[in-house]
């Protein structure tokens, strides 16, 4: 996958974080979609969690599941981008939308 988040979008932040967890055998989170959006100042990081419902992917087509994926991860970016204008961080809002939407496309077409 080709690399479209590359420039310097914010004051301080230097990762958007965005952890799976996907419930299945070993461990159900009890949720779905995004969850846990938080700012780790020290690591000027800004992370969430993304939550998948073991519902969500057993028996499910793969198609649907990568829609689902593209859709969850969407969200969350979203999310990440409106705590991170809440935080006076964005530099670059156009240039980060532009790269988030070539990923995401390609994302798509694969």
């Amino acid at each position: 996958m080709n690399s479209y988040i590359v420039d310097t979008y914010f004051s301080t932040i230097v990762l958007l974080s965005i952890v799976f967890r996907v419930s299945g055998k070993v461990s159900d989170f009890g949720a779905d979609g995004p969850e846990r959006l938080k700012f780790i100042k020290k690591d000027k990081v800004l992370t969430i969690d993304l939550v998948f419902p073991e519902t969500s992917w057993r028996g499910v087509e793969k198609t649907v599941i990568k829609s689902s994926v593209e859709c969850g991860v969407k969200n969350c970016l979203d999310l990440l981008i409106k705590k991170a204008a809440k935080l006076g961080e964005i530099e670059d809002f156009d240039g980060l939308k532009v790269g988030i939407d070539k990923a995401l496309a390609e994302f798509r077409s694969d």
